[in-house]
């Protein structure tokens, strides 16, 4: 039997309870629980719950509270302990155009839980003597999104544990699961990739000729460079579209698109009970008949707890997804200092119009003005011709009721 222990804002405990329906995720696409309890407790506001040891747990945002037929239903529902992280956002210092760290992982943790303001929270501990080179987080990005990055970045993975009211966050490596998956420990389908996009045109700034464009390819392996591996029937071309961009932003974001799109595959993954797996995690699938082998990243783990009882499920990504959500890339395509729009974002100026960074200015010639004038004085005459004939039937309706009251009287 499990327990799911209900604390204060403090994580201090006050009671532990099985009867319960709690559900848990996080990595990819949510970082929330919902929790249902049967046995009347009330959880604070800011309370925290948690299952004790382990990465499971979160702090409580909202409480409903059902009454049907005398019977109460109070569900909770807050963020996990990677959702704090999700809402937080990482900004560059001032007058600076990126957050750059660097240092001792666990230094640099520290570091951004103060910054983020969460060291009440979580404390970080030392579990990797690993250095962190210096890394540039994307403008603007949430937490959980750029410590994920910069840990990816240097092979490790990001993991927190509750342990007697005190929630640690730590890196671990990253570990690859190649040997230890097969037919007794998962089910899975493979699908391999025998060609991928593998040549990027990038467009930038400027019009027909002198529109500024770049050119990337990548080869066999999925390495991206600016010499040319496949042509003919082998090459898969795409155009990438970045007006606003400068020839350095163009380089960066053409080649992260290419990067982006380079893989080898598929593999969806059934984790029956003896693997256990981190989010981050490398986990493989082998088919001895045909002798495939994919690598895929996992992106969500999911924790329910009924009746005591904990199960754990897992969502896999293929190959290229896996490797576009956390990559080693350290530019941003949403912002520049210059203050483009983002990129692929394309803004076309027309008559009139001009755009300048992030703002779009309308400007009205006087011919223009004639032309809505003339249109106006046309209306004006074509509405002054209706009232004129809307007064005449007025006064033919006037004069028929005179004549009808006149008969009435006779």
């Amino acid at each position: 039997m499990v327990d799911l222990i209900c604390a204060d804002e403090n994580g201090v405990p006050f009671h532990a309870v099985s009867d319960c329906l709690f559900d848990c995720a996080w990595g990819s696409g949510e970082n929330d629980f919902e929790l249902t309890l049967y046995d009347g407790t009330v959880l604070p506001d800011r309370g925290l719950v948690y299952v004790d040891g382990t990465e499971v747990g979160g702090i409580v945002d909202h409480m409903k509270d059902e009454l049907s037929d005398g019977v109460s239903v109070v569900t909770y529902s807050g963020r996990s302990w990677h959702g704090m992280l999700a809402g937080k956002v990482l900004q560059p210092d001032s007058g600076q155009d990126y957050l750059k760290v660097s240092g001792p992982v666990n230094q640099v943790l520290s570091n951004l839980l103060a910054r983020i303001s969460l060291s009440d929270v979580f404390k970080v501990r030392a579990d990797s003597t690993k250095t962190i080179p210096t890394f540039q987080f994307d403008r603007y990005c949430t937490a959980y999104d750029g410590i994920r990055r910069m840990l990816a970045a240097n092979d490790l993975k990001l993991m927190f544990q509750e342990v007697d009211g005190t929630v640690w966050m730590y890196a671990q490596p990253i570990v690859a699961h190649d040997d230890t998956v097969d037919s007794d420990l998962v089910d899975f389908s493979i699908t391999k990739d025998y060609r991928r996009t593998n040549h990027m045109i990038g467009l930038g700034k400027g019009d027909l000729r002198n529109r500024l464009v770049v050119h990337y390819y990548a080869d066999g392996s999925g390495k991206v460079s600016k010499t040319r591996t496949f042509g003919g029937r082998d090459e898969i071309a795409a155009v990438y579209d970045y007006s606003s961009a400068e020839k350095d932003e163009l380089d960066k974001q053409t080649k992260k698109q290419l990067q982006d799109l380079q893989g080898a595959g598929a593999v969806d993954v059934t984790v029956y009970d003896g693997l256990s797996l981190d989010v981050g995690d490398r986990v493989a699938g082998c088919d001895h008949v045909t002798g495939l082998t994919v690598t895929a990243v996992v992106l969500k783990k999911i924790v329910k707890l009924s009746g005591g009882l904990l199960s754990v499920s897992y969502e896999v990504g293929d190959a290229a997804s896996s490797k576009t959500e956390y990559s080693n890339y350290t530019s941003s395509s949403s912002s520049s200092s210059s203050g483009s729009t983002g990129g692929g974002v394309s803004l076309t100026a027309g008559r009139g119009l001009s755009i300048s960074g992030g703002t779009i200015t309308a400007e009205v010639a006087s011919e223009d003005l004639d032309a809505v004038r003339q249109v106006a004085e046309s209306a004006d005459r074509t509405a002054s011709g209706f009232a004129a004939q809307i007064g005449k039937a007025n006064q033919t309706a006037e004069d028929a009721k005179n004549v009808a009251d006149a008969a009435k009287t006779v």
